[in-house]
């Protein structure tokens, strides 16, 4: 192994340009490993290096942290994929009884429906996935792909998860949500021009707050009041008819006896 490293320190010095490094074949070994080809496309200037910028490549990028790691690119794409938390790239969560919020969501998978049958792929692998605040079935915010946003968080501003798990909030998810759809253009200037960013969260959260009066007729607090109220007399009724049987909180269950016992 020695021996491959020095050939391929003496290899790649005698065809290194002028201030070019050798630092990355002194440390790295494992480009000894490497067929002849490859190291070839391994040489270019030491990121390290004031005096010139990286060039490396995407494939050189990978491979250099994949080897590091030890393994391969498909090891490491296999390994990343079993992360994922579904196979959307983002999950939206929104407010279906909003008019905005609907419309919002409404066009954004129409495009991404468009463009899947314009490259005549398989509406199975629609980019964008949508989870309803208000939903008959309910809102679990437990879920994974739901990224622990709670109800209220979700009514209060526009939520989404990436599918590694990141949580997204505001502006960043529309930036996210028509990247992905092929408009990322509309909204680049929120990212170009850092000033306008600040302003538009300004202006969004604005209109977060009162979202719901101008859309459901009641403020956002009033909404999550009422759905917290819901859930707890649900939780309730569930009880008495004998659907619940594990109660954690020994005082609302001596509460729930002594409303049977006064009846």
């Amino acid at each position: 192994m020695n021996h491959l490293v020095t050939l391929s320190v003496i290899f790649l010095s005698s065809s290194l340009p002028q201030g070019t490094t050798t630092a990355f074949v002194l440390v790295h070994p494992a480009i000894a490993t490497c067929p002849i080809n490859s190291r070839r496309s391994l040489v270019f200037p030491s990121p390290l290096s004031s005096s010139s910028s990286p060039s490396w490549n995407k494939d050189q990028y990978n491979w250099y942290h994949a080897s590091k790691n030890g393994m391969d690119d498909t090891s490491s794409s296999s390994s990343t994929a079993k992360k994922l938390l579904f196979p959307e790239r983002l999950n939206i969560i929104y407010d279906s009884k909003c008019s905005v919020c609907r419309w919002e969501v409404e066009f954004l998978d129409s495009v991404q429906k468009s463009n899947q049958q314009q490259q005549q792929q398989s509406l199975n692998t629609l980019p964008i996935r949508f989870t309803d605040l208000e939903s008959t079935n309910g809102y679990d915010s437990t879920l994974p792909s739901n990224g622990g946003i709670t109800y209220a968080q979700g009514m209060k501003s526009f939520h989404a998860v990436t599918s590694d798990g990141r949580v997204l909030h505001g502006v960043q998810v529309f930036r996210e949500a028509y990247e992905l759809v092929g408009l990322g253009w509309l909204w680049n200037w929120t990212v170009d021009a850092p000033w306008m960013g600040k302003v538009a969260n300004v202006f969004y959260d604005l209109f977060a707050r009162y979202r719901t009066d101008i859309t459901r007729g009641s403020s956002v607090l009033e909404l999550i009041r009422q759905y917290e109220e819901e859930g707890r007399t649900e939780a309730v009724l569930s009880f008495s008819v004998g659907e619940k049987k594990d109660v954690s909180c020994r005082s609302c269950e001596e509460k729930f006896a002594d409303t049977l016992t006064n009846k």
